[in-house]
Parts: structure tokens; C-alpha cells; sequence
């Protein structure tokens, strides 16, 4: 164990600290009023994108934050509270939209690339039936919902090149929510302080 711990460090190339771009990005309703306080708190943001900690502030994000929050209107801490909600509910509420676990199992035995990229590409999984016995054949051959079983009646209906056609196009849509969670998650990350 301790040999590999030494070849990491031994392997690992010298790394150099990277420009954070966090506190210069923002959101476009608010983005005069923080391009406007962080102006006033050029010092404090410095700190932080440098990481140069001081004997007055040895935590340079929460220092930076701090100047750049100490004027909040409430309207806006009110927006705050409210965001924080909203996000907090979000995952719970998505939980309904994304596939079960069974869905993505069953999947997984005829499009296992399908199945991956579709668990990566949703932002919840359900587990709502989580320790429920769920035979893989159900959902192939019991349709979960009238609609599905139009669905399935229709595609069983199509030639060869209109299913090839369908199956291309899933797996775009699919990447496409793959690029979807990325931007998103880099585009909120941006935009929040953390440190």
C-alpha cells in the first residue's frame, strides 16, 4: 500500500494553481448591482481568486462573500430564501420525472449504452419501488400506461428504418441531456460562491 502511495506521489506532475473565475460571472437580474459590489471589494476578491490568505481573513471566500453581501437589500434576501427553497425541493420533484430503477435495469439488458447514458443524463433517479420485485420481461410485455402501450403498438407497427431512425434519435436526445447537466452545473457553479 504503501509503495503505490509513493508511486502516485512520485508519478503525479507538479500542478500550479489555477485563475478562479468565480466572483465575475453573475446572474443577468442581478449583475449590475454585484459587478457594482464587487468593485467596492476588489481587495477581498483578489484574496480570493489568488487564495492569499491575511491575519484579518484567513478564509479569503468567506471574506470576499461577506463584502460583497454586506449591503443586501431584504427584497433580495427575501429572492435568497425563496431560491434556496426552490432548489432544495428540486431534487424531490425530479425524482418523479427520472426513471426508476427497474426502468433503467431493463433498459440496461437490450441498450446498455442507452442505459448509461440515460442515468447520466437524468438529473434524479426514482426510487420510488426501490426494494419492490420487478421482473425484467414486465416491462416489454405489460406496458406501464395506455400511452405506452400506444406508443409500443405504433413502433411495432414501423419498418426497420423508421425504428433505426427513432433509436438514432434517442441516443441524441439523450446526449443532448447529458451536455444539458454539464452546462448547467458549470453555469451555476460560476455563478455561486463557495470556496
Amino acid at each position: 500500500m504503501m509503495l503505490v502511495l509513493q508511486l502516485v506521489i512520485y508519478l503525479t506532475l507538479p500542478t500550479q494553481a489555477v485563475v478562479r473565475p468565480k466572483m465575475q460571472v453573475w446572474f443577468p437580474k442581478y449583475e449590475a448591482r454585484w459587478t457594482e459590489q464587487a468593485a467596492a471589494c476588489q481587495q477581498e476578491i483578489r484574496n480570493y481568486l489568488h487564495d492569499n490568505q491575511t491575519p484579518e481573513c484567513n478564509a479569503p471566500c468567506a471574506c470576499a462573500a461577506d463584502c460583497i453581501l454586506k449591503d443586501l437589500p431584504p427584497t433580495i434576501q427575501s429572492n435568497f430564501a425563496s431560491a434556496q427553497v426552490l432548489l432544495g425541493l428540486a431534487p424531490t420533484i425530479l425524482v418523479y420525472f427520472g426513471p426508476t430503477v427497474a426502468e433503467v435495469a431493463a433498459l440496461s439488458t437490450y441498450r446498455p449504452l442507452l442505459a448509461v447514458l440515460l442515468s447520466l443524463g437524468t438529473p434524479a433517479v426514482s426510487i420510488v419501488g426501490l426494494f419492490r420485485y420487478v421482473d425484467l420481461h414486465v416491462p416489454f410485455t405489460q406496458p406501464p400506461s395506455w400511452n405506452a402501450g400506444l406508443w409500443s403498438t405504433w413502433l411495432g407497427h414501423q419498418g426497420a428504418r423508421a425504428r433505426r431512425i427513432i433509436q438514432v434519435s434517442s441516443y441524441v436526445v439523450t446526449l443532448a441531456a447529458i451536455a444539458n447537466n454539464v452546462h448547467n452545473s458549470v453555469n451555476i457553479d460560476l455563478r455561486t460562491i463557495s470556496g
